[in-house]
């Protein structure tokens, strides 16, 4: 049987003329077009068509779709985002409600303010320290299901009366973008049993379809009761940027109102390169996954452990199998004064290390089935490296100030061979202190206390106006309001900026970080 990357080269090697899209009719005019341009066609005789499959594409679906067992797999080559707009607009009605964590994507909130739906919020629990979200945990979503239905209907004269409307489904993120890993089994069973669907945006997690019950690595969720999930290949197996895949395994969620909004949101003229490059992305993990995936486990563990084992300022997240997936990398330098952007810096410039997401309290490294064993290495001996110059500045001040600070040593200090140092911060600026703060507590305000004025839907609608972002305490967001990455919001349109929002922004620009919807320290309210 044809793959469609060799159909596609069949054809590339023939002399048909191209008559048809793109415009650069299989000809290597520029650079850039010199590695697939034989091989970049549109929806022609006998090359199948992605909104209506029935030869090559729908072949390459349904073999997905038998090999994780589910009743339907699409290809996406918009990325998850047109996954998760089509999901959460077949699954929830329009004006509906859906369950949602605060730390979703920012694709979610999208999916909501153009269906005008009402989110109903789950907080996380935060590993202190790190400032990271926890994956939402089933008795999280119990409870709020629970809630949810005491607080829609009320008892008047022996009569219910409806006061809200009920969530119509629920949507979780697993692994989340920091890899921490959700009970997806038990989340759906709660679920399930109020009779509404569970999707679950798994962006993050399209090697878990090819575990094959490898020990310290989760199912997918599409395997464990989810109703529709989203994989972005391209995240965490070898498949181009923008490619990713809907899985569909349920009978609460009609196929055809997925389809319907798929073709709504997915482009009408799919990329066959792309198309071609997931399906031999998905044929090189049904074929090798397994062992690239058990090396992966391997040395990422063993990473984990040198760091936490050798280093003195630098810590890992330490990793515990069923709790986080194997290849997000988190570590920091706090112990030295250090934020994640300091740290990523010098990584860049000593040592030519390039990382996915830094904050201020840790970096975040990404390593996949594609990762050989000099990734791991080269991290390895930077960070060791690294650490060995901390001890050393260390030392040098306590060699410099040994005779003031010997009480001070005792109470403040870490073990080097037995002896106490101080810790010093190292290029240390003005707005170290607010790095180093309790970032736990400072987080869940950031979170937990939202107020909301307007519905969200109706003020993504509304006019705005752009004012200082030091001024705009007391004023109503009018846009998205995040760090990107990973592209989750602190605020939302609609909600209310408060003086701690404006204190926590300045900051994280003047860190460097990068905050979208914010503009020349300019911040879009509604008038």
């Amino acid at each position: 049987m044809d793959t469609i990357y060799s159909k596609l080269k069949g054809y590339g090697n023939s002399d048909y003329y191209p008559y048809h899209m793109p415009g650069h009719k299989r000809k290597r005019i520029t650079d850039s077009l010199n590695d697939f341009a034989d091989i970049d066609i549109t929806e022609i005789y006998d090359f199948d068509n992605l909104s209506d499959p029935s030869g090559i594409l729908k072949d390459a679906q349904d073999s997905l779709a038998d090999y994780l067992g589910v009743q339907k797999a699409y290809y996406l080559v918009n990325g998850s985002t047109v996954g998760i707009l089509t999901a959460i607009s077949a699954a929830v009605p329009k004006n509906g409600k859906l369950l949602i964590a605060r730390n979703a994507h920012k694709s979610t909130y999208h999916a909501m303010c153009v269906r005008d739906i009402e989110p109903s919020y789950i907080y996380p629990n935060i590993i202190e320290g790190m400032n990271i979200f926890e994956a939402v945990t089933p008795d999280q979503v119990a409870k709020a299901l629970a809630a949810d239905r005491v607080n829609c209907f009320v008892s008047s004269d022996d009569e219910e009366d409806i006061v809200s409307k009920p969530i119509d489904a629920v949507i979780v993120v697993s692994p989340t973008y920091e890899g921490r890993i959700a009970d997806i089994k038990s989340i759906a069973e709660v679920v399930h049993s109020y009779g509404i669907p569970l999707i679950v945006d798994e962006a993050h997690g399209a090697h878990l379809g090819f575990t094959n019950n490898i020990k310290g690595f989760e199912s997918s969720a599409c395997r464990l009761g989810a109703d529709i999930v989203i994989q972005s290949l391209h995240k965490t197996i070898p498949s181009p940027t923008q490619t990713a895949v809907m899985l569909v395994n349920s009978e609460l969620v009609d196929i055809s109102r997925i389809e319907k909004y798929l073709h709504v949101y997915q482009t009408s003229s799919p990329s066959y390169v792309l198309m071609a490059a997931m399906e031999a992305s998905i044929n090189y993990m049904k074929e090798q996954g397994k062992d690239r995936l058990i090396f992966l486990r391997n040395e990422f563990a063993r990473l984990v452990d040198d760091i936490n084992s050798t280093c003195i300022y630098i810590e890992a997240l330490p990793y515990v199998s069923g709790k986080h997936d194997p290849g997000k990398f988190i570590f920091s330098a706090k112990k030295a004064g250090l934020t994640g952007k300091q740290l990523t810096d010098l990584l860049r410039t000593d040592y030519h290390l390039e990382f996915e997401m830094n904050v201020r309290e840790y970096v975040l490294a990404m390593f996949t089935v594609a990762d050989e064993k000099d990734a791991y290495d080269r991290l390895r001996s930077a960070l060791i490296d690294i650490d060995h110059r901390l001890r050393e500045r260390n030392d040098e001040e306590r060699n410099d100030q040994e005779g003031n600070k010997k009480e001070g040593n005792k109470k403040e200090g870490n073990q080097v061979d037995g002896k106490q140092i101080a810790v010093k911060q190292i290029e240390v600026k003005d707005f170290i202190s607010f790095a180093m703060q309790d970032t736990a507590n400072l987080f869940i305000d950031k979170c937990a206390q939202h107020e909301t004025v307007y519905p969200m839907s109706v003020a993504w609608e509304m006019s705005g106006e752009y004012v200082e972002l030091k001024e705009s305490a007391g004023f109503c967001a009018n846009e998205f309001i995040g760090l990107y990455p990973p592209g989750t919001p602190i605020l939302v349109p609609g909600e209310k900026i408060t003086e701690q929002h404006v204190e926590d922004l300045l900051q994280y620009i003047e860190c460097g970080y990068e905050v979208t919807g914010i503009f020349d320290c300019r911040i879009k309210v509604i008038k």
